[in-house]
C-alpha cells in the first residue's frame, strides 16, 4: 500500500470549493454503549450505537471568494473531503461555526475556520470521475 500526500486534499461544501484551504480534519465516532449480563462472562462488552462526525477546515481570507459567501451558520450542505486529487468521502452536513483570528501582533495572514456538524450518514472514500 503506497502512502499519499495531502497536498492535493481540497473541500467542496455545498458544491463550492473552499479556496485557500490550508487544512482540514474529520474524526468519525460510534457511541459504544457497554454492559454487562449474564452472556458476557462477566466482562464488559458493547455495541456499535449512533455513529457521528466532527469535520473543521481552515482556510484564508480570501477577498475574491470569502467564506461567508459561499456558507452561513446553520446551512445545510454535502461536504466532499479530497484526501488527495481523486479520492474523497462525502459529509451531510450543517455549518455549525465559522471563526476568523485576525493577528494583530504580528501581521500574519487571516484566517477562517469552519466546523461541520452531521446530518445523516457520511460515504467512505470514493473515487472522483472529475478530477
Amino acid at each position: 500500500m503506497a502512502v499519499i500526500s495531502g497536498k492535493n486534499g481540497k473541500i467542496i461544501a455545498g458544491g463550492s470549493t473552499l479556496l485557500d484551504c490550508v487544512n482540514w480534519q474529520v474524526t468519525q465516532e460510534a457511541n459504544t454503549p457497554e454492559y454487562a449480563s449474564t452472556d458476557t462472562g462477566g466482562a464488559k462488552a458493547s455495541v456499535d450505537g449512533v455513529h457521528r462526525f466532527t469535520l473543521t477546515a481552515d482556510v484564508l481570507v480570501n477577498t475574491t471568494a470569502l467564506l461567508e459567501d459561499a456558507l452561513q451558520v446553520g446551512d445545510a450542505v454535502t461536504v466532499l473531503g479530497y484526501l488527495d486529487a481523486t479520492r474523497f468521502e462525502s459529509y451531510p452536513a450543517r455549518v455549525q461555526s465559522i471563526a476568523k483570528t485576525i493577528d494583530i501582533n504580528d501581521g500574519g495572514e487571516i484566517t477562517q475556520s469552519v466546523s461541520f456538524a452531521p446530518n445523516g450518514a457520511w460515504t467512505y472514500i470514493s473515487t472522483s470521475v472529475d478530477s
